[in-house]
């Protein structure tokens, strides 16, 4: 096997895998192989050593170029990817409570998910009742009743790129707080614009029991694309880890008004407390 071949099936073997982590195991490959033909060069006499040196040399930076250009080619199809998004003109806001997303058009069909009232999915389609629609960040389409969802103009939905993220130096922070008999627990998110062009977030939850005990705080990051009129967040790391993750459930985030005070997460309504800087 020449060292191209050995390098595209290293390449087919971490598509799913996060870029550093992904770089990192093909750095440490190239490595290998490098080391490799030293070690075969080191066994010849010194007359075949300078006879083969160029070689070795040649397949040591043809192996160096292929790693290269198939990581350029990942990063170049992942950029292509996001730019080539097109918005719909139109979307599915759901107008009940833990309505239920279905794999097909009819009650009988497998449930994929329970959407709460203000969540928007893409409009594909309508037929016989039914609403075919496609959530943000997934590849595939669900259904959902005509009942307890409604088809709404894109223009008349607001944005999430006019308010909700502002400049990579400022952090506009959203919170919910729920208050129980037993707990009083404070969630928020962090919303900036990353360096690179990608929306980031850090979530963070603290609370106490009413008898004074502290609930152990979580955190998480994450960073996503923006998509106009939603954010869809499908990488995470937590606290323990700062190596980047693909969520198997994106992260979606909706404005709740036009004015950037309000965002919906999963259903919740988040408002806006503060900005950092």
């Amino acid at each position: 096997m020449n060292l191209i071949s050995l390098f595209i099936l290293l390449m087919m073997a971490f598509p799913q895998t996060g870029q550093a982590q992904f770089l990192k195991k093909l750095n440490k490959a190239l490595e290998t192989v490098n080391k490799t033909l030293d070690d075969i060069n080191k066994q010849l006499d010194p007359e075949s050593q300078e006879k083969t040196q160029k070689a070795v040399t040649d397949k040591k930076n043809e192996a160096t170029q292929a790693v290269t250009n198939a990581v350029n080619n990942t990063a170049q199809q992942a950029a292509t990817k996001v730019a080539a998004y097109v918005a719909p003109d139109f979307l599915v806001r759901i107008s009940g409570n833990n309505v239920n997303v279905r794999k097909s058009p009819a009650t009988t069909g497998e449930v994929v998910t329970q959407a709460a009232a203000g969540t928007l999915y893409e409009f594909v389609s309508e037929k016989d009742g039914w609403f075919e629609v496609k959530i943000p960040g997934s590849a595939e389409n669900s259904y959902v009743s005509a009942t307890v969802s409604a088809k709404v103009a894109l223009a008349a939905v607001p944005r999430t790129d006019k308010g909700i993220v502002k400049a990579a130096d400022t952090d506009l922070i959203y919170q919910k707080t729920v208050n129980t008999s037993k707990y009083s627990l404070i969630t928020s998110y962090t919303i900036t614009q990353g360096q690179s062009g990608e929306v980031e977030a850090y979530c963070n939850e603290r609370g106490a029991y009413t008898d004074g005990r502290f609930i152990p705080a979580s955190e998480y990051y994450y960073k996503g694309k923006q998509l106009g009129w939603c954010i869809v967040f499908d990488q995470m790391h937590t606290m323990f880890s700062e190596e980047w993750e693909q969520m198997e459930t994106p992260i979606v985030v909706y404005a709740a008004d036009a004015t950037g005070r309000k965002i919906v997460v999963a259903g919740e309504t988040y408002t806006l407390t503060r900005e950092s800087y």
